[in-house]
Parts: structure tokens; C-alpha cells; sequence
């Protein structure tokens, strides 16, 4: 990444604007449909379990890496993991996106939506390098999603509020054989997925390098403003999971009032935007990957995530196979083919990063970070170890299974960090 001039980096404004800016760029569907999910499968813990490693995660940020130089380290040795991670955002952005207007239809609403995610897209500079219209756009977008969020919940005071929420999917009673909670295996995921994955987003370390202050432009931003846009997913979320009750599984768009829609159609343009324009400019020239596969690479990540979108809504249900339920247990309800596809994106999340960062970039015993063919070998044993004790977690929802992909992950990361890296990503 290049440092500019073209702006001040301190103050109150540049701190604000960057606040703003993070909150929005983390605003992604995660933050905008997930704690809906949680709810209804593990209640209203679930939301804590979820907020405070993703805000605490995230604001740490700042203190793991520290200062610009630090940052740019990072970039120019991860760059091609960082890279990964943005275009795997932006098809996971497209396909939510995509899925949420087949699913409302053809409206004046719908056109709306799409008006106002095009205009939030396009006014989010070309040059994300340029601070003060980036700082200037963000703010507006904050603002605008409060805004959006606190008119539906004064017009429908009755609708935002988490009580009368349904008995969760997953209790004591769910799993005879199950024991201790559901929910603690969950914030086990979260923690380490909420720690990790800041390290390799490059809309944090943009901001690291612009920020005289990063560490209070962090807190601000995740301890502040963000929290504020998950409180506002609670609150619709439980409206969501009350209206999906009759089917218990099913979270359907149509419950989601157009103010909400306008809300999240907002945050996923700016989310797309900045991973997009990040990636291909904040990024370009620190890897030895060719122009052409770059420059592809973007509109790739489009198409697929709106194909799966399609394959969604337009396919027969997806074989997403769990195993029968103990004798004298109720089987749970099938996932649909929106939510079989959500949970294999969170799972690139709660497993290849956090195994990348653990192994790459947290090196024991004065390793050389990046990666290594030998590093490669172990974080994929790694990978096929974790992916079938998550699938059991998140799919099959046999909580218990988390401890073990977590325990799985957090192993063959460290003893990947023990081997030689490489000189670069």
C-alpha cells in the first residue's frame, strides 16, 4: 500500500471518518442476517456470543499489528491470502445479495433497493487512497443506516423487541445425549474466528496506514458505531425469527420491512465497494500474481456468488445430509438451500483463516511468517480434519462437534507456525 499526503491523518474528523468507514466496511450479510440464525437455533445468548468476539475481535485489530509500517509488512507478505479473502467477501456479498432481490421480486421497492445500493457503490471513491471523500462517504453511509434502522424501530415499537422469541432449536431438550450448552461451543467458533479474520481483511489495514490513531479510531469504530448496526439486526432479527416460527426454519426476506431492505442493500454496496476497489488497488502490484488474474479475478467472485444464488432459489433442495437423530429425539427441521450455501461460506471464516493466520502469520519460535509448501501440507490435513466436525456442528447442529473443530484448528495451526516459512505469501 502507498501512504498519501493528500489529506491529514489525525484529528477528530479523520478519526471519526475512519471510524465510520470500518463499521460499514464490516457491516457485511454476516453482521445483517446471522444473528437472525443464531437466534432462532440458540437464543438470545447467542447474540452475545456473537457481538463481543466480533466487536472485540475486530477493535483488536489495532493492537495486534500496532502502526502503518507494521501493517504494510503484513500486506506485502500476505498479500496473496488477503487477496483470497476479498474476493471470497465479495462473492459472499453477491450471493446474499442476489438471494434477497429473487426472493422480494419486482417492485417499486425492490428497484429502490437497487437504486440505492448502485448510488452507495459508485459514490465510494475510485481511489480509496483519497481520504477525505472516503471519510466523508462513510459517515454519510452510517448515518443513513441508522437512520434507516431507528425509523423502523420507532414506526414498529412493537415488532422491535426480543421478547416472546420462540424456544430455540437447539436446548437441553433438542439432544437427550447432548451435554452443557450449545451456545458455548458456538462463542469457542466465534472467538476464534471474530480474532482472526481482521488480520487478513484489507479494509483494517487500510485504515491502520491512513490513521494517526489507529487504536482510537478502532474503538471507536467497533466499540461504537458498529454495535450499533448489530443492535439493529437484533432487533429486526427477532422480528424475523418470530415471523418464521410456524415453519422453524425458514428466515424469509418477505418478513423484512423496506426499511431494512434500503439498510442492507446500502451496507452491502459499501462492503462490495470497498473490498473491490481495495484489492484491486490497495493490493496491486505486492504479490507476484499477473495483472490479467487479478484484474479478473473480481467479476470471477461476482458471477459465482450470484450463480449460487441462483442454484438456491431455483434448484431442488441441496443433499445436506444429517445423520438421524438418538433414539427419543425429535429430528430437527432440514436447512434450506440459502442457508446450506450461507454456512459454507462462514466456514472459509471459522476454519481456512483462522488455520492460514495461526500457521502463516503467527510463526513460533522466530519463524519466518508466510507461506511454505511444508506449511501447506500440514494446514490441509488441518482443513480436512476441521471441515467434517464443523459440518456436524453448523449442519447436522450436534454442538458438541465445535469443541473439537476448534481444538482441530488451534493444533494444526500451531504446529504449522513450528516449521520454516517462506519469504514471502
Amino acid at each position: 500500500m502507498v501512504e498519501t499526503g493528500n489529506d491529514s491523518r489525525g484529528g477528530l474528523y479523520a478519526i471519526v471518518g475512519d471510524a465510520a468507514f470500518l463499521a460499514c466496511s464490516w457491516t457485511w450479510c454476516i453482521g445483517m442476517y446471522l444473528p437472525a440464525v443464531l437466534l432462532r437455533d440458540y437464543g438470545i445468548w447467542s447474540f452475545v456470543a456473537f457481538a463481543l468476539p466480533n466487536c472485540i475481535g475486530a477493535a483488536a485489530m489495532a493492537w495486534w499489528i500496532g502502526d502503518s509500517e507494521r501493517s504494510r509488512q503484513f500486506v506485502v507478505t500476505h498479500a496473496w491470502a488477503i487477496r483470497v479473502f476479498s474476493y471470497v467477501t465479495i462473492a459472499f456479498q453477491w450471493f446474499f445479495a442476489a438471494w434477497l432481490l429473487r426472493n422480494l421480486g419486482f417492485s417499486v421497492w425492490t428497484l429502490g433497493a437497487i437504486a440505492a445500493g448502485v448510488a452507495t457503490y459508485l459514490t465510494v471513491p475510485v481511489r480509496l487512497l483519497d481520504d477525505k471523500p472516503r471519510r466523508i462517504v462513510s459517515v454519510l453511509v452510517w448515518c443513513v443506516s441508522v437512520a434507516l434502522l431507528a425509523t423502523w424501530a420507532i414506526m414498529n415499537q412493537d415488532q422491535a423487541t426480543t421478547a416472546n422469541l420462540p424456544r430455540p432449536l437447539l436446548d437441553a431438550r433438542t439432544w437427550t445425549g447432548h451435554t452443557g450448552s450449545h451456545v458455548a461451543p458456538l462463542a469457542a467458533v466465534c472467538l476464534l474466528g471474530f480474532s482472526l479474520c481482521p488480520l487478513l481483511d484489507v479494509t483494517f489495514h487500510m485504515t491502520v496506514q491512513r490513521s494517526k490513531a489507529p487504536r482510537a479510531t478502532f474503538a471507536l469504530g467497533f466499540l461504537v458505531m458498529f454495535i450499533v448496526m448489530i443492535l439493529g439486526t437484533l432487533l429486526y432479527g427477532a422480528q424475523l425469527v418470530r415471523d418464521g416460527a410456524a415453519s422453524a426454519v425458514s428466515i424469509a426476506p418477505a418478513g423484512v420491512a423496506w426499511l431494512v431492505v434500503f439498510h442492507m442493500a446500502v451496507q452491502l454496496a459499501f462492503t462490495l465497494a470497498s473490498h473491490e476497489r481495495g484489492v484491486t488497488q490497495e493490493v496491486a502490484g505486492l504479490d507476484r500474481a499477473p495483472t490479467r488474474g487479478v484484474s479478473m479475478a473480481v467479476p470471477v467472485a461476482t458471477v459465482i456468488g450470484v450463480v449460487l444464488a441462483l442454484i438456491a432459489t431455483m434448484a431442488g433442495p441441496l443433499p445436506a445430509w444429517q445423520p438421524p437423530p438418538p433414539k427419543g429425539d425429535a429430528a430437527l427441521p432440514g436447512l434450506t438451500n440459502m442457508e446450506f450455501i450461507y454456512r459454507g461460506f462462514m466456514t472459509f471464516y471459522a476454519v481456512a483463516v483462522p488455520l492460514y493466520v495461526l500457521g502463516c502469520a503467527a510463526p513460533w519460535r522466530g519463524r519466518r511468517a508466510g507461506w511454505s509448501l511444508h506449511r501447506g501440507m500440514i494446514l490441509g490435513a488441518g482443513l480436512l480434519g476441521a471441515m467434517p466436525l464443523y459440518y456436524l456442528g453448523f449442519v447436522a447442529r450436534r454442538s458438541e462437534n465445535l469443541w473439537y473443530g476448534v481444538g482441530v484448528v488451534m493444533v494444526f495451526g500451531a504446529v504449522a507456525a513450528c516449521v520454516p516459512g517462506g519469504k514471502r505469501a
